[in-house]
Protein backbone atom coordinates (compact mmCIF):
# COMPACT_ATOMS: atom_id res chain seq x y z
CA UNK A 1 0.00 0.00 0.00
CA UNK A 2 1.81 3.47 -1.11
CA UNK A 3 0.33 5.25 0.96
CA UNK A 4 1.52 3.41 4.40
CA UNK A 5 4.88 3.19 2.59
CA UNK A 6 4.95 7.14 2.61
CA UNK A 7 3.46 7.78 5.82
CA UNK A 8 6.30 5.58 7.62
CA UNK A 9 9.05 7.69 5.03
CA UNK A 10 7.63 11.23 6.61
CA UNK A 11 8.93 9.69 10.10
CA UNK A 12 12.28 7.60 8.80
CA UNK A 13 13.13 10.96 7.44
CA UNK A 14 12.38 13.07 10.40
CA UNK A 15 14.35 10.49 12.40
CA UNK A 16 17.13 10.57 9.89
CA UNK A 17 17.05 14.54 10.58
CA UNK A 18 17.17 14.33 13.84
CA UNK A 19 19.96 11.77 13.62
CA UNK A 20 22.13 13.99 11.40
CA UNK A 21 21.13 17.38 13.67
CA UNK A 22 22.35 15.08 16.97
CA UNK A 23 25.52 14.21 15.06
CA UNK A 24 26.42 17.61 13.84
CA UNK A 25 25.86 19.27 17.28
CA UNK A 26 27.59 16.92 19.16
CA UNK A 27 30.75 17.39 16.57
CA UNK A 28 30.25 21.58 16.11
CA UNK A 29 29.25 22.22 20.14
CA UNK A 30 26.37 23.95 18.95
CA UNK A 31 23.41 22.91 20.09
CA UNK A 32 21.38 25.10 17.89
CA UNK A 33 21.65 22.67 15.08
CA UNK A 34 18.72 20.55 17.16
CA UNK A 35 16.75 23.74 16.44
CA UNK A 36 17.71 23.55 12.75
CA UNK A 37 16.77 20.14 12.31
CA UNK A 38 13.26 20.79 14.11
CA UNK A 39 12.24 23.81 12.10
CA UNK A 40 13.95 21.09 8.76
CA UNK A 41 11.09 18.51 10.13
CA UNK A 42 8.37 21.29 10.95
CA UNK A 43 9.07 22.38 7.50
CA UNK A 44 8.89 19.08 6.08
CA UNK A 45 5.87 18.04 8.02
CA UNK A 46 4.06 20.72 6.72
CA UNK A 47 4.50 19.54 2.80
CA UNK A 48 3.18 16.63 3.90
CA UNK A 49 0.37 17.97 4.22
CA UNK A 50 -0.22 17.67 0.39
CA UNK A 51 0.49 14.01 0.75
CA UNK A 52 -2.67 14.11 3.43
CA UNK A 53 -4.86 15.92 0.56
CA UNK A 54 -3.64 13.19 -1.76
CA UNK A 55 -4.34 10.46 0.20
CA UNK A 56 -7.80 12.21 1.05
CA UNK A 57 -8.91 12.38 -2.25
CA UNK A 58 -7.48 9.01 -3.17
CA UNK A 59 -9.49 7.81 -0.24
CA UNK A 60 -12.62 9.15 -1.02
CA UNK A 61 -12.44 8.03 -4.26
CA UNK A 62 -11.96 4.42 -3.25
CA UNK A 63 -15.38 4.64 -0.60
CA UNK A 64 -17.30 5.81 -3.07
CA UNK A 65 -16.37 3.05 -5.71
CA UNK A 66 -17.29 0.32 -2.99
CA UNK A 67 -20.15 -1.64 -4.59
CA UNK A 68 -23.43 -1.60 -2.77
CA UNK A 69 -24.89 -4.84 -1.34
CA UNK A 70 -27.38 -6.00 -3.46
CA UNK A 71 -30.99 -5.24 -3.03
CA UNK A 72 -33.15 -7.78 -0.79
CA UNK A 73 -36.14 -9.31 -2.89
CA UNK A 74 -39.66 -8.57 -0.87
CA UNK A 75 -39.42 -11.89 0.44
CA UNK A 76 -35.82 -13.06 0.56
CA UNK A 77 -34.64 -16.68 0.52
CA UNK A 78 -32.02 -17.83 3.60
CA UNK A 79 -28.81 -17.42 0.81
CA UNK A 80 -29.86 -13.89 0.12
CA UNK A 81 -30.28 -12.96 3.16
CA UNK A 82 -26.83 -14.43 3.89
CA UNK A 83 -25.09 -12.86 0.53
CA UNK A 84 -26.99 -9.35 1.54
CA UNK A 85 -25.24 -9.62 4.78
CA UNK A 86 -21.95 -10.53 3.87
CA UNK A 87 -21.68 -7.82 1.27
CA UNK A 88 -22.77 -5.57 3.70
CA UNK A 89 -20.08 -6.57 6.08
CA UNK A 90 -17.28 -6.79 3.48
CA UNK A 91 -18.08 -2.89 2.44
CA UNK A 92 -18.24 -2.15 6.46
CA UNK A 93 -14.43 -3.56 7.61
CA UNK A 94 -13.66 -1.55 4.08
CA UNK A 95 -15.06 1.39 4.67
CA UNK A 96 -13.50 1.07 8.58
CA UNK A 97 -9.97 0.32 6.69
CA UNK A 98 -10.26 3.54 4.48
CA UNK A 99 -11.16 5.45 7.96
CA UNK A 100 -7.80 3.92 9.72
CA UNK A 101 -6.10 4.58 6.45
CA UNK A 102 -7.09 8.08 6.75
CA UNK A 103 -6.40 8.48 10.59
CA UNK A 104 -2.86 6.79 9.92
CA UNK A 105 -2.13 9.49 7.61
CA UNK A 106 -3.04 12.16 9.15
CA UNK A 107 -1.64 11.21 13.23
CA UNK A 108 1.99 10.81 11.04
CA UNK A 109 1.57 14.70 9.88
CA UNK A 110 0.63 16.00 12.69
CA UNK A 111 2.93 13.97 15.29
CA UNK A 112 5.96 14.92 13.03
CA UNK A 113 5.13 18.60 13.09
CA UNK A 114 4.86 18.34 16.90
CA UNK A 115 8.15 17.13 17.00
CA UNK A 116 9.45 19.67 15.01
CA UNK A 117 8.06 22.63 16.73
CA UNK A 118 9.14 21.26 20.33
CA UNK A 119 12.79 20.45 18.66
CA UNK A 120 12.90 23.59 16.56
CA UNK A 121 11.92 25.96 20.26
CA UNK A 122 13.69 23.54 22.75
CA UNK A 123 16.38 21.55 21.07
CA UNK A 124 19.07 23.19 22.57
CA UNK A 125 17.64 23.49 25.65
CA UNK A 126 17.10 19.76 25.97
CA UNK A 127 20.32 18.89 24.67
CA UNK A 128 22.69 21.19 26.91
CA UNK A 129 24.45 19.35 29.26
CA UNK A 130 24.33 15.79 27.43
CA UNK A 131 24.85 16.72 24.41
CA UNK A 132 26.73 19.44 23.75
CA UNK A 133 28.74 21.82 26.63
CA UNK A 134 26.41 24.83 27.16
CA UNK A 135 27.69 28.31 27.31
CA UNK A 136 24.79 30.21 28.59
Amino acid sequence: MPRAILASFLWLAALMILAVSVVIARITGDGHWINRGGATIAAMAAGAVLLQIMVEIELEKESRDLPAPPDLPAYPSPRELLEHTLAAKGREARMASLHQDRLQVALRVAVTAIIGELLHGFGDVATCGWLVECHC
